[in-house]
């Protein structure tokens, strides 16, 4: 059954999306357990992102080609790299534009939740001393804040584009339950 097979790829998603920012706080050392892969094996922000941009790309080129073949929609299958390759100049810049945003939201997230950290460790200082330890936001709730970007989409997406017009009323109550 396709409903059920995208339930739980959006279910599976939605765990990966769960896991990746403690799983930067853990590589980053700023875990509960401190710093677990040593000093030496620390990321910072940057290095993170690099790497996490690489499993993205090897993960879309595993996998669109094979959800493009047998897709989890309604729609018919196609094969991937034709059609993309098909695509015009501008489609493919409007992409790099989106992927660009994605990235750089991304990477200031991370940054986000490194915050004082860095700065203090780079002067030779302590996160605990004065209390600053306090004033740092880590990963988990930065990334969180960030991915409130869907109810701002929604908001634009209802406001000015009456993306809701001729929904009905089951559609409408849960698009404000996204809301709670």
């Amino acid at each position: 059954d396709l409903s059920s097979m995208g339930l739980s790829f959006a279910a599976c998603g939605g765990v990966c999306f769960a896991v990746w920012p403690c799983a930067s706080s853990v590589v980053e050392g700023q875990s509960r357990w401190e710093d677990v892969f040593g000093e030496r094996a620390r990321l910072n922000p940057a290095s993170f992102f690099i790497l996490y941009a690489m499993g993205a790309l090897v993960s879309a080129l595993a996998l669109l080609p094979a959800l493009c073949r047998w897709p989890l929609h309604s729609g018919a299958p196609f094969h991937f790299w034709p059609c993309y390759l098909r695509l015009s100049l501008r489609q493919h810049l409007l992409a790099l534009a989106g992927g660009l945003a994605h990235g750089g939201g991304s990477l200031l997230s991370l940054h986000a939740g490194v915050g004082e950290r860095v700065c203090m460790h780079a002067k030779g200082q302590s996160t605990d001393e004065g209390g600053d330890r306090g004033r740092i936001l880590g990963n988990a709730v930065a990334i969180s804040i960030t991915r409130c970007q869907p109810l701002v989409c929604a908001t634009w997406g209802v406001l000015f584009w009456g993306e809701l017009q001729g929904a009905g009323r089951g559609t409408t109550c849960t698009f404000a339950c996204m809301f709670l």
